[in-house]
C-alpha cells in the first residue's frame, strides 16, 4: 500500500460522512473507521520515523492534563469523557502522523489535490440542497447530515485559502477560476443561512489585511489605507443582511435593510432579550456561566463545589447535541442559550481547560506569525506562503469561534488545517523554496 492512500481515505470518509448517513450508513461506523485508520497511520509513522521531537507536544500534554483533572475532580468516568477528548486527540494524531510520515512531493501533491476536490464537491452539493430543501442549516455539503456551524466555518476555511493564494500568486493564478470559486463558497454560505458568516469573514479580511501589509510586505501602518478595506467589509455585511432571511425584517432572501431591526435581533439572539429580561444566545450563555462561577447569581448552577470553576463538571457533563446533563448541581434550560466553544470547555474542564486550549492554539498562532514575517516567509515558495498565511488566519478564526460562536474545531472539518500545519512544521519540499 502506498504512503498517501490511507491519508486520502481518511479525508474522503471525513468529507462524505453526511452523505453516508443519507444513504443509510451509520455515522458511528464511519467515525470509528476514520479514527481507527488514523490510529493505524500514527502507529506506522511513529514506528518508522527517525525524527526526534514532536511539535506542540507540551501544549497537548497540558490540555490532556486539564481533561484528566476534570475527570478525576468530577468523578466523570463515562464514555462521553473519552468522546470529548477524542475531538482533540484524533486531529492531533493526524497532525503527528503527517509530520512523521515520509511523504514525497508526488504523494503530497495528490493528497492536496484530493482535499481541493473534496472542497469543490461541497459547492456542487449546495445546488441539490437548494433545489430540494431550500435555504436551511440542515445538511452541510456532503460532510454533515445535520447542519449547524460548519455552514459558516467550511466556506471561511476555503475562502481564507483562496484569498491567500491570490495574495501570493497574483500574477499566475486564474482570476476567472478564483472568481467562480469565491462565488461558489459565498453561495454555499447563503444556502446554509448562517448569520455569523457575514460578520466573521469581513472581520478576518480586515485583520488579515493588517498583518499582510505590516508584516508580510513591510508596509507602514497607515489607517487611511485600511479604510477602503473597512468600507468593503461594511458593504459585505449589508449584503449579508439582505441575503439572510434572519437578518432583515421581511424575513426573506433579498429582504430590505433595516439596521435597527438587525441590531435588535442580533442583541436578542446573541446576548439579551429585553422583553423577557433574560440573557440568552451565545454571549448570554457565556455571561450566565461566568457570573455563576464568580458570584452566587445561580443562572445555571444550583450550587457548585469549591473548585468547579477551575476543573469544571466533567468532560461528559455537556456532551453532544442533546447537552446531556447528569449532575445534581446543575440546572440548565438548553433552549435559553446556544453554547459556544468557550462555554462547553469552561463547563466541562473549567478554567484550566480553557487556558490549556488557548495555550495550544496560541502556540500555533505565534509560530505562524513568526513565519509570515517578511524576512522568514521568503523561505517558502508561493504555494507555501499561501499555506502559512491561511493557516495563520484560520488559527485566529478558531480562537474567535471558540470565544464567541461554536466548536467546529472539534469536527472532522479541522483535518485539512492540521494536515497543512504538519507540512509547515516538517518544512516539506512542496511548500519550501528550492535552494
Amino acid at each position: 500500500m502506498n504512503r498517501r492512500f490511507p491519508i486520502q481515505v481518511v479525508f474522503i470518509l471525513a468529507f462524505f460522512i453526511g452523505l453516508f448517513k443519507i444513504v443509510g450508513v451509520s455515522p458511528v461506523i464511519v467515525k470509528y473507521t476514520i479514527e481507527g485508520l488514523i490510529f493505524l497511520i500514527f502507529l506506522s509513522a511513529f514506528g518508522n520515523s527517525k525524527k526526534r521531537g514532536i511539535p506542540l507536544l507540551k501544549e497537548f500534554i497540558v490540555f490532556s492534563l486539564a481533561v484528566l483533572f476534570a475527570v478525576l475532580y468530577s468523578g466523570d468516568y463515562h464514555f462521553g469523557a473519552l468522546t470529548f477528548y477524542r475531538k482533540t486527540l484524533i486531529p492531533y494524531l493526524l497532525f503527528i502522523s503527517v509530520y512523521l510520515k515520509n511523504l514525497s512531493i508526488r504523494d503530497t501533491y495528490i493528497i492536496n489535490k484530493t482535499i481541493f476536490v473534496l472542497f469543490i464537491i461541497q459547492i456542487i452539493a449546495a445546488f441539490p440542497k437548494l433545489v430540494f430543501i431550500g435555504l436551511a442549516e440542515k445538511y452541510v455539503g456532503t460532510i454533515s447530515h445535520s447542519g449547524g456551524s460548519m455552514n459558516n466555518s467550511l466556506p471561511i476555511m476555503a475562502l481564507l485559502f483562496l484569498w491567500s493564494l491570490y495574495l501570493f500568486n497574483k500574477s499566475k493564478i486564474s482570476k476567472r477560476k478564483l472568481f467562480f470559486l469565491v462565488c461558489g463558497y459565498v453561495f454555499f454560505a447563503i444556502v446554509g443561512v448562517k448569520r455569523a458568516f457575514w460578520v466573521f469573514l469581513p472581520a478576518l479580511y480586515f485583520i488579515g489585511t493588517f498583518f499582510y501589509n505590516k508584516y508580510v510586505i513591510g508596509m507602514p501602518f497607515v489607517m487611511p489605507k485600511l479604510l477602503p478595506k473597512a468600507l468593503m467589509g461594511i458593504l459585505f455585511v449589508l449584503v449579508g443582511i439582505t441575503l439572510n432571511p434572519y437578518l432583515n425584517p421581511t424575513r426573506e432572501f433579498g429582504g430590505e435593510i433595516n439596521l435597527e431591526y438587525t441590531r435588535d435581533y442580533t442583541i436578542a439572539y446573541n446576548l439579551y432579550d429585553e422583553e423577557s429580561g433574560e440573557y440568552q444566545g451565545r454571549l448570554g450563555g457565556n455571561y450566565k456561566l461566568i457570573s455563576d462561577l464568580l458570584t452566587e447569581s445561580n443562572y445555571i448552577l444550583k450550587r457548585e463545589r469549591k473548585y468547579s470553576w477551575l476543573f469544571g463538571f466533567g468532560p461528559s457533563s455537556f456532551y453532544g447535541d442533546n447537552y446531556l446533563i447528569e449532575n445534581e448541581d446543575v440546572d440548565i434550560e438548553t433552549k435559553a442559550f446556544i453554547p459556544t466553544g468557550f462555554f462547553r470547555m469552561m463547563f466541562s474542564c473549567g478554567l484550566f481547560g480553557v487556558l490549556a486550549f488557548l495555550l495550544f492554539y496560541k502556540r500555533i498562532i505565534i509560530g505562524q506569525f513568526k513565519r509570515i514575517k517578511k524576512n522568514v516567509i521568503g523561505n517558502f515558495n508561493k504555494f507555501g506562503r499561501a499555506v502559512v498565511f491561511s493557516v495563520f488566519m484560520y488559527s485566529i478564526f478558531i480562537i474567535l469561534e471558540f470565544l464567541f460562536y461554536s466548536d467546529t474545531y472539534g469536527t472532522y472539518l479541522i483535518f485539512p488545517y492540521f494536515y497543512f500545519l504538519a507540512l509547515i512544521y516538517k518544512k516539506h519540499p512542496i511548500i519550501m523554496k528550492n535552494e
